[in-house]
């Protein structure tokens, strides 16, 4: 919605908003410990980097972020619907599938605001209150059907298909489509305004096969990418793996 939509001044607009670039970063190599400083360092598996400030030549000295902004930003991507008390850790998963000369492989990295399920057993998502063992997401929310607030403020699950089937854009297209049954089974809710969840699908072979059968074999394998990405998550930053509770 447009600063005018809102009669709000466009000069208040910019007065109160900030920007944020997306780049890369480097992550803590513990073979090169001494160049880095590793309380300030990104971490592997550790969520997004922020480098709060970058840059060189006419970068140099004007995108130095503020203390302030920097924990703003952070506090941003940390928020789940509950709060981060009740959250718990999780992180990257990988399954690959093969059927004849077909292969298909998952690539997940999790942060869904759902709980995640092995089958019918949920073994990660909301904590209780007392941060004891696990809640459900779905029975809290529908006890307070109320019209939430802004949900849309950090959580996400981003998942690759790759496969050797020799397939097209449009092929590749509905396979991402289809893989999106694997988050369904293996997050519950999935797809809220909380989550922006996304699924790239890749073609990397010449081997012909069928786009159902391709799509299908992306689901499961993404299902169990999910719940391996879940249950090889370790405690870390206050919050529980999946084997501490």
């Amino acid at each position: 919605m447009s600063c005018a939509g809102q009669n709000v001044p466009l000069r208040v607009c910019y007065e109160r908003s900030f920007c944020l670039s997306a780049d890369v970063t480097a992550a803590y190599d513990p073979n090169f410990a001494d160049v880095y400083e590793k309380r300030n360092s990104a971490l592997v598996n550790g969520g997004v980097g922020l480098c709060k400030y970058t840059g060189s030549r006419g970068k140099s000295g004007a995108s130095d972020a503020s203390a302030e902004l920097v924990a703003y930003t952070r506090r941003i991507l940390d928020e789940e619907l509950y709060g981060m008390e009740r959250a718990m850790k999780s992180g990257f998963g990988t399954y690959a599938v093969q059927a004849g000369h077909l292969k298909v492989g998952a690539l997940v990295a999790v942060n869904a605001l759902g709980d995640v399920y092995d089958g019918a057993v949920q073994i990660a998502g909301l904590r209780n209150a007392e941060g004891t063992g696990l809640s459900n997401t779905l029975e809290e929310m529908f006890q307070d059907v109320t019209i939430a607030g802004n949900l849309f403020t950090g959580n996400t699950t981003l998942g690759m298909i790759v496969t050797n089937a020799k397939l097209n854009k449009t092929q590749l297209t509905k396979v991402a489509g289809m893989t999106h049954n694997g988050y369904a089974r293996a997050i519950r809710p999935v797809h809220t305004n909380a989550d922006g969840d996304s699924i790239y699908a890749l073609s990397t072979g010449g081997q012909a096969g069928d786009v159902n059968v391709v799509g299908s074999m992306a689901a499961w394998a993404m299902e169990r990418a999910i719940v391996r990405a879940v249950r090889a998550a370790r405690s870390a930053y206050d919050l529980p793996g999946c084997g501490a509770l």
